[in-house]
């Protein structure tokens, strides 16, 4: 089983540690806390974490043994699940889609923005929680979802006074993903379909 399938597999208490570790807290010891688990629970998802290639191991200082996240592995997943461009590649066009996830995991700058889209995302997620004083869960579709639905919104709203280079391929590159996700049909047809049939619409 590859790391994609095995990945599908996670679940969302293993994402709620992948979002301490992101947020800070880097020690079984200290993720057990954060989390209001037992540390052989903490760790059970920590080794599931590193077989799937999600988190590595860090440095060790005396006892504590710290957690690092394998970035690449998580943004080339992440990208293969977005559902508007999975819907592209299963119905349209495999190869456009398969060029982009490319070049987008490939850009040092996607990277950095994707880091800050999770890490808000999880820092949102835990003021949730804090207030809720329950784990909320979520899923890698959900995020994937969440991300391009914003971008097809915030993208038009993006300065055009690029700095450099490398924020004009990033625009361009999200530019041809924003196309790319316009073709997918719209989660709200099958409501579409019945307000119509009741004539509402």
């Amino acid at each position: 089983m590859g790391i994609a399938e095995k990945a599908f597999a996670v679940k969302a208490s293993a994402l709620a540690v992948l979002s301490e570790i992101t947020l800070g807290a880097t020690t079984p010891k200290h993720l057990a806390s954060s989390l209001g688990k037992s540390p052989p629970a903490i760790i059970k998802q920590l080794n599931w974490l590193r077989k799937i290639g999600w988190i590595k191991l860090g440095e060790k200082e005396g006892k504590f043994q710290h957690y690092e996240i394998n970035w690449d592995e998580i943004i080339q997943y992440h990208l293969s699940r977005a559902p508007r461009l999975s819907f592209v590649a299963y119905h349209i066009d495999s190869r456009r889609v398969r060029d982009l996830i490319q070049k987008l995991s490939q850009s040092e700058r996607f990277k950095l923005l994707f880091i800050n889209y999770l890490t808000e995302r999880y820092r949102s997620r835990k003021a949730l929680v804090e207030n809720l004083g329950f784990y909320v869960g979520t899923s890698v579709p959900e995020i994937m979802e969440n991300f391009e639905e914003s971008l097809m919104y915030l993208l038009p709203k993006v300065k055009r006074n690029l700095r450099n280079t490398e924020d004009e391929e990033l625009f361009s590159l999200l530019k041809k993903w924003r196309e790319i996700a316009s073709e997918y049909v719209p989660a709200y047809r099958p409501l579409e379909s019945a307000l119509k049939t009741l004539g509402l619409l």
